[in-house]
């Protein structure tokens, strides 16, 4: 099993009104990935979402996005959540 937190206990998740910044940043990141291989792994992912929330987050608010696996390693284990037709992110969608 593997587990992606939007942040650690001692934190608070990041809210736009319109989904946490965690959210969106992992949406970003699955449109952003599609197409780029026939499936990509959860390691990933997971350095896509990072590169997104850096890229979007909210000055003065850090939270610190954490992965977690157990036997399986994320470059090991296939996102499962891979759309099979073209998927725009709601960030990307107007929803700003």
């Amino acid at each position: 099993a593997i587990s992606i937190s939007g942040c650690e206990d001692t934190e608070t998740s990041a809210g736009t009104g319109k989904g946490g910044m965690f959210t969106r940043a992992m949406t970003r990141a699955i449109q952003d990935l599609q197409g780029s291989a026939e499936s990509y792994m959860v390691s990933n992912i997971y350095n896509k979402i990072q590169e997104e929330y850096q890229a979007n987050k909210t000055a003065g608010h850090t939270q610190h996005i954490t992965i977690h696996g157990c036997v399986t390693k994320p470059k090991e284990m296939v996102w499962p959540l891979q759309p099979t037709v073209p998927y725009v992110s709601p960030a990307n969608a107007g929803l700003r």
